[in-house]
């Protein structure tokens, strides 16, 4: 297989100071916005329960894919959270 040479180029554009400082305005706005849309899309941890009702199973499911270390959890005091992600892989068949 053959190496692919990669050119980089660089481009420099002078602007205007009003021109850069409303370019920077609007991407903060957009950046802003693609922040807000990571909290729209749920949170990334979900308590047992929530995973156990999202996932259909009971509480000795949990505690057996847990215990066979198959799923990933957090404890927090008295808490035990899960990665939000963990539910796809439930679906996916990953805990098989």
């Amino acid at each position: 297989m053959r190496n692919k040479i990669m050119n980089i180029t660089k481009t420099v554009v002078e602007l205007p100071l009003e021109d850069y400082k409303a370019d920077r305005e609007t991407n903060l706005r957009i950046l802003s916005a693609l922040e807000d849309l990571k909290l729209l899309q749920g949170p990334q941890f979900l308590s047992r329960k929530e995973f156990m009702q999202k996932c259909r199973i009971a509480s000795t499911k949990f505690h057996t894919l847990v215990k066979a270390g198959k799923m990933v959890t957090r404890k927090v005091g008295r808490m035990v959270y899960v990665p939000a992600g963990e539910v796809n892989k439930f679906f996916n068949g990953e805990f098989e």
